[in-house]
């Protein structure tokens, strides 16, 4: 079997959860999570950094759970990743954003280990662009404002 794992990253702006610079309650929270979708947690490490918060890492079979937390400014940055399709992610993902309670949230799956079957998984980011033409007819007419007598 070909490993095929999914990536979940969500970052979560504003969140209500009060001890996000608490990491044995962050512990408690993220087992309990696993443990709800049949993820068994199998260790946990927190390391505070800057501004009260944490990075931390929480594993379980065939995957693992980050955080890094910002208490000061109320956001979140999760990562959820699974070695195989099989493994309930999603449900678990959606309940750590219920448990942080968001102002907001955006979310990002990523497919891994397709060995190529699926075109490369850039962002799709639609981004407006206008002509040299139109850019060099603006010019002119600037040009043109500006060498007007007075």
């Amino acid at each position: 079997m070909r490993p095929t794992g999914r990536h979940i990253a969500m970052d979560c702006y504003n969140c209500t959860y009060e001890p996000l610079h608490d990491a044995e309650a962050l512990r408690e929270l993220l087992a309990a999570l696993l443990k709800q979708h049949d993820l068994q947690l199998t260790a946990y490490h927190a390391e505070p950094v800057e501004d009260d918060g944490l990075a931390i890492l929480a594993l379980f079979a065939g995957g693992h759970l980050t955080l890094h937390t910002y208490p000061s400014i109320g956001f979140v940055v999760a990562d959820l990743f699974t070695c195989y399709q099989a493994e309930p992610i999603e449900a678990a993902a959606l309940a750590l954003k219920k448990a942080l309670h968001p102002g907001k949230t955006k979310v990002t799956n990523l497919k891994r280990g397709d060995f190529g079957s699926e075109s490369d998984m850039k962002p799709k980011i639609k981004v407006q662009t206008t002509s040299m033409k139109r850019v060099k007819q603006t010019s002119e007419k600037v040009i043109r404002l500006l060498k007007r007598p007075k």
